[in-house]
């Protein structure tokens, strides 16, 4: 048996929901991950020793609270200061913005700030198991 792709999940720093960590996780096992959710208000000290740790392929924030589009920003800032060349793909999703209409713009904001992928809205969720799944694979196989 291949050995399992390791994903490290968390929250933006205020963000203190958790059941939809517990089902991004299992949305991410079913994809054939090894999942180290680190629960909410995760810092990004905590995101980058995790990767170092469990050597992640992957980073997945997902975030509720409407505050992911701001501080998901400074995450990636951080995690890119933190790790440098040895950082993997990292997406984000859920409610970026406290206002819908805003959450295409935030999207294209983390992206181009160095998020692999911003997903919000209703396909949120099928879009992260469309970026993680078989076919599109050789993505994150490139940083294993």
């Amino acid at each position: 048996m291949a050995p399992k792709r390791r994903c490290v999940l968390g929250t933006v720093q205020s963000d203190s929901h958790t059941w939809n960590l517990v089902y991004i996780g299992l949305v991410l096992e079913e994809q054939g991950f090894e999942v180290f959710n680190l629960g909410c208000c995760t810092t990004p000290l905590e995101i980058s020793s995790a990767v170092l740790r469990t050597q992640a392929e992957l980073v997945v924030i997902s975030t509720i609270n409407g505050h992911g589009g701001a501080q998901g920003l400074e995450l990636i800032g951080q995690l890119r200061s933190d790790l440098g060349s040895r950082i993997p793909p990292c997406v984000i999703g859920g409610r970026l913005t406290t206002r819908e209409e805003e959450d295409g713009a935030a999207a294209r904001a983390l992206e181009g700030a160095g998020f692999a992928m911003a997903f919000a809205g209703e396909g949120a969720v099928e879009a992260l198991r469309a970026y993680v799944g078989r076919p599109g694979a050789e993505r994150l196989a490139a940083f294993a």
